[in-house]
């Protein structure tokens, strides 16, 4: 009996401890024993590392037979098992099925890396870098790992991408929709606002911002959708990681207008009077972004 056909996954469950499994079989505590006629032992000794990341080539010796000494000799072995490839996760995933494709991506991104900002700041920065297409269309694909087969995507997709991502190596994330809005007369409305250069309705507007595949400008957006992990968005189409509470510091990146009719010119280097409404999902965004309870509203702005 072999193992070469499971994959091998550590889970990190916290600063020195980590569980391995083997398919679905065998259970162990990192490099040590099970005193059993199952138990298994690794070809090199020492501990698993304490953080994110990939092992590639794991091989463990079979143990069919024992003597009657307990512990490390107690076992004589007479096969080997691996090469395994081993992903080092944060803490144990926390979705249904974990695909490999979502670890080899989050884990080589945040190799040797323990301290969760850091892992999820790697994160957005290893897909923003893998230069992937950005399309801002109306679409969002129903699986966040097509960004990674077909190398393209809209804000939804890689807003999915990443909260798949950081949810695989065991960091609760979830995907939320940035737009301009407000409660008026009770009723939840899209703030659009007419640009007096083109008079293109438009909900939000950035900064001139480089874009995952290079593309720099202005961008308008009816939405624009990010992945939340605790109180970081994460945008990986646009390269930000940004903490939702630095007023001055995130909300400057997507300007919109002022709650006023005819509103005086402002600057782009000044943050906008309010923040702009996050609607947070439970996982991902859906196809259909737009609730039904929400409605539009037009109102004038100046450019400056």
């Amino acid at each position: 009996m072999t193992f070469d056909d499971y994959m091998t996954i550590i889970t990190r469950t916290g600063h020195a401890s980590l569980t391995m499994m083997i398919g679905e079989i065998l259970n162990m505590t990192a490099f040590g024993y099970l005193d059993t006629l199952e138990g298994i032992a690794p070809v090199s000794w020492g501990d698993f590392p304490d953080s994110v990341g990939i092992i590639d080539d794991l091989k463990f010796y079979w143990a069919a037979n024992k003597w009657v000494e307990a512990g490390e000799w107690g076992y004589f072995m007479i096969g080997q098992s691996g090469p395994h490839k081993v992903f080092l996760t944060y803490d144990t995933p926390l979705l249904d099925t974990v695909n490999t494709l979502a670890l080899g991506k989050i884990c080589a991104y945040a190799q040797n890396q323990y301290v969760d900002t850091a892992i999820a700041q790697r994160g957005v920065m290893g897909v923003y870098n893998e230069g992937w297409e950005y399309d801002p269309g109306l679409f969002i694909d129903d699986d966040p790992l097509n960004v990674i087969r077909n190398e393209t995507g809209q804000c939804g997709d890689y807003a999915n991408l990443m909260t798949n991502l950081y949810n695989a190596v065991g960091i609760g994330a979830n995907s939320v929709v940035i737009y301009n809005g407000a409660i008026l007369e009770g009723i939840s409305r899209w703030l659009y606002w007419i640009d007096s250069r083109d008079s293109i309705p438009t909900c939000l507007l950035s900064k001139r911002l480089r874009s995952c595949d290079g593309t720099e400008r202005e961008w308008a957006f009816d939405y624009h959708a990010v992945s939340r992990w605790n109180d970081f968005l994460c945008d990986a189409a646009l390269g930000l990681f940004r903490d939702v509470g630095k007023y001055a510091d995130w909300w400057r990146y997507y300007l919109h207008p002022r709650l006023i009719l005819n509103p005086p010119s402002y600057s782009h280097d000044e943050p906008p009077p309010f923040e702009p409404s996050l609607y947070e999902w439970p996982l991902y965004v859906p196809g259909s972004v737009l609730p039904d309870f929400i409605q539009d509203l037009y109102i004038d702005f100046v450019h400056p």
